[in-house]
């Protein structure tokens, strides 16, 4: 796998394999539902102010969201390491290139 593009202004960004990638969601996909756990047992606390409990029910919300995001994107990774899938886009991207290229002179023929 080739080195990812650098952002504007600073050095070659590290490279990062689709395990190390997937890695990453899963940990935290888990980090989130961990959280959703920790705000379930907060809110569960009879002792609890209801201050407080806004407070958890909004974190709750949060890591919910967050957890649903990071799920898509590892069944996106996981799509992904499909070779069909991966050969397709690869196609599709080419595609959009050569299409880009004819357009740029087209404009630069007229």
């Amino acid at each position: 796998m080739a080195a990812n593009p650098a952002p504007p202004g600073r050095g070659a960004s590290p490279r990062v394999s689709w395990r190390d990638a997937s890695t990453v969601i899963e940990n935290e996909a888990s980090r989130r539902r961990i959280r959703i756990d920790e705000c379930d047992r907060r809110l569960a606390d009879p002792d609890a102010i209801e201050r407080d409990r806004d407070t958890w029910r909004a974190i709750k919300a949060e890591a919910v969201r967050e957890a649903a995001a990071f799920d898509v994107v590892s069944m996106l990774i996981e799509r992904m390491r499909d070779p069909y899938i991966a050969d397709r886009l690869r196609e599709l991207a080419e595609a959009e290139a050569r299409e880009a290229d004819v357009a740029a002179d087209q404009v630069q023929g007229e």
